[in-house]
């Protein structure tokens, strides 16, 4: 009879990942969409299976939680992927090369003055033979760690001077900052001193 013959590859090399948003910097004020690339590549040749998705551990540094988005709650677990299957990362360029992840209650993730870890891995195309799961990099996810939600504003007082007092001469104006992240001079990045004349009503 006549046979049949199928062409298979084989792909066992994980793919990598990267983190774009979050990225350098350690403090944020807007988390809605986190983001980031991944690249599939093998050393022994082009036929790779292609990106699948990311999958993303979002942990709370102050009660060692993590995050689960299907629900929008913190929940404890001791495997920082068990929620991964529930905060996939979308895949949205034909390329395969970026991804997106969407909070669906952002209000609900971040805290105000709160530390986070967030770790990110992707998996390939290429399934095991047993269904159990793709190629993953578990042995080196990118990790942005730590970082820290700071959405509210830092407040400035001024100690030089006292309100009604009268002064013939002023020769610096200094205060104090406060900020969720002590200490303030790291985090505030500037302070605007504003001197009204009350007789003009001019600054």
């Amino acid at each position: 009879g006549n046979g049949t013959s199928r062409e298979v590859y084989i792909d066992t090399t994980p793919p990598n990942t990267f983190l774009m948003y979050p990225g350098a910097e350690n403090y944020y004020k807007d988390l809605s969409v986190l983001s980031g690339t991944a690249s599939d590549l093998s050393p022994n040749g082009p036929n790779v299976a292609g990106i699948k998705d990311a999958q993303l551990s979002i942990k709370r540094i102050s009660d060692g939680k993590y995050y689960k988005n299907d629900v929008s709650t913190w929940q404890t677990t001791a495997d920082a992927w068990d929620f991964a299957n529930n905060n996939l990362g979308v895949w949205w360029d034909p390329s395969g090369s970026s991804w997106t992840f969407t909070l669906n209650y952002p209000t609900q993730a971040w805290t105000d003055g709160g530390s986070y870890i967030l770790k990110a891995r992707a998996r390939d195309k290429a399934f095991s033979s047993d269904g159990n799961d793709y190629n993953r990099d578990d042995a080196s996810p990118v990790e942005k760690n730590p970082f820290y939600y700071d959405a509210g504003r830092p407040t400035a007082t001024i100690t030089s001077v006292v309100s009604s007092g009268v002064y013939s001469f002023i020769s610096i104006a200094s205060g104090t900052l406060q900020d969720n992240f002590p200490p303030a001079s790291l985090t505030v990045s500037k302070t605007r001193l504003y001197i009204k004349d009350q007789a003009l009503n001019k600054y």
